[in-house]
C-alpha cells in the first residue's frame, strides 16, 4: 500500500469513526428523550391526582368469625382500552371492567355466608392499555393515544378497585401489577428502558389517584437487569408466579394454544425455585392469550386469564378462536396455602 493509499484509508477510517460517533449520540438523546417522556407523564399524574382529596368509602362490618378465613383473588388482564373492533371499543371495556368488580362483590359475597372473606387481592397482568406501535398498522385500530390510554386504564383501575373497597364486606385489599407486551420497551431490542411501560404508567397513575390506607400496591419494576416481567406473589402460605403470557412461545398445541411452552416453563421455572433462584409457588397465573383456560401441569395449575376485548384480529387469525369476553376469581386459602374455589366470570 503506497502512502497516499495510506493517508486515504486514514481518512475514510477517521470518517467512519465520527458518523458512529454521531449516530451513538443521536441513540443517547433519542433514549433520552423517550424516558423523559415517562418521567412527564408520571409527574402529570401525580400533579393531576395530588390535589384530589382521599376518597370517601364505608366503613365494613367486622366479621366476628376467626377461622376458615379466604382471600379472594380477582384476575385481569388484557383489558385493551382504547382498542377498536365491530363490537369494541373504550366505552363497552369501561362497562366490562365494572361488571366484572360487580361480579367480584357478588361471588365474594356468596362465599362470604360460609366463611370470612375480608380481603381482596387483585392481580393486573398486563396489557390493559392496548399501545399504539405494537405492530405495523396499529395506528389504524385504536382511537385515542398511549397518553390517553394511561390516563383511562388508571380512572378505570381505581373505580374497579374502589368498588370492592365499597363492599360492606372487604375490610381491606392490595393491588398487584407487571407489564405485557403491548407496551413501550416490551421487547429486548426496544430502545426504551426496560422499567418503560404503559401497563406500568396506568398502575402508577392508580396508585396516586387511589390513596387510602385500606390499599395496598405492588407494582412490578425492572432494575439490576431484571425486566420485572416475572413476579412471585404470596398470600400467605399460597404462591403463584405471575407473567403476562407473552413469555410462552410457540404453538405446539391446539389452536395454536402453547401448551408446551406452558409445561416446559413451568417446569423449569419451578427447577429454578427449588435452586433457590425465585421464592417458592404453587401455582402460575397469567394472561395474553385471550382465553380463560386452567392448565394442570404436574403438582401446579396454570390459570390463564382471558381478555375484555371480541372480535380482535390475534384471536380470530393467529389462534382461531371467537372470544368471550372473561377473567378469573379464584378464593385462596393463605393457612393452608392452596386455591380452594374458582370461577370465570364471563362479561
Amino acid at each position: 500500500m503506497s502512502l497516499l493509499e495510506g493517508v486515504a484509508k486514514r481518512a475514510e477510517l477517521d470518517d467512519l469513526r465520527a458518523e458512529l460517533a454521531r449516530t451513538t449520540k443521536a441513540l443517547a438523546k433519542e433514549r433520552s428523550d423517550k424516558i423523559h417522556l415517562e418521567r412527564i407523564i408520571k409527574s402529570s399524574a401525580r400533579a393531576a391526582f395530588s390535589s384530589w382529596p382521599p376518597p370517601e368509602l364505608p366503613t365494613p362490618t367486622a366479621d366476628p368469625r376467626q377461622h376458615g378465613e379466604e382471600v379472594a383473588v380477582a384476575v385481569a388482564s388484557d383489558w385493551h382500552y382504547g382498542a377498536v373492533t365491530p363490537d369494541f371499543n373504550r366505552d363497552i371495556c369501561e362497562q366490562r371492567a365494572r361488571a366484572f368488580a360487580d361480579k367480584v362483590v357478588r361471588l365474594a359475597a356468596i362465599q362470604r355466608a360460609d366463611h370470612p372473606v375480608r380481603r381482596f387481592s387483585l392481580w393486573l397482568l398486563g396489557d390493559m392499555g392496548c399501545g399504539e406501535d405494537v405492530y405495523p398498522g396499529q395506528a389504524h385500530e385504536i382511537d385515542t393515544s398511549a397518553t390517553e390510554q394511561a390516563f383511562g386504564v388508571a380512572r378505570l383501575i381505581s373505580d374497579v378497585a374502589m368498588r370492592l373497597l365499597a363492599d360492606d364486606g372487604f375490610e381491606s385489599g392490595e393491588i398487584v401489577g407487571l407489564p405485557g407486551n403491548h407496551s413501550l420497551g416490551s421487547s429486548k431490542r426496544s430502545p426504551y428502558h426496560p422499567d418503560t411501560s404503559l401497563d406500568r404508567l396506568c398502575y402508577l397513575a392508580a396508585k396516586e389517584r387511589t390513596r387510602t390506607d385500606r390499599l395496598t400496591w405492588r407494582i412490578s419494576r425492572a432494575k439490576d437487569a431484571d425486566s420485572g416481567r416475572i413476579l412471585v406473589h404470596r398470600i400467605g402460605k399460597y404462591g403463584c408466579l405471575l407473567t403476562h403470557g407473552h413469555l410462552f412461545q410457540g404453538s405446539g398445541g391446539m389452536a395454536q394454544i402453547p401448551f408446551y411452552s406452558f409445561a416446559v416453563k413451568a417446569l423449569r421455572w419451578r427447577d429454578m425455585m427449588i435452586a433457590g433462584q425465585m421464592p417458592p409457588f404453587q401455582d402460575l397465573a397469567c394472561g395474553h392469550w385471550h382465553k380463560t383456560l386452567r392448565y394442570p401441569i404436574g403438582t401446579m395449575t396454570l390459570r390463564v386469564c382471558g381478555t375484555l376485548q371480541t372480535t380482535d384480529w390475534f384471536s380470530r387469525e393467529q389462534i382461531a378462536a371467537a372470544t368471550v369476553p372473561a377473567q378469573y376469581l379464584y378464593f385462596v386459602d393463605p393457612n393452608a396455602g392452596r386455591v380452594t374455589a374458582e370461577y370465570r366470570v364471563d362479561l
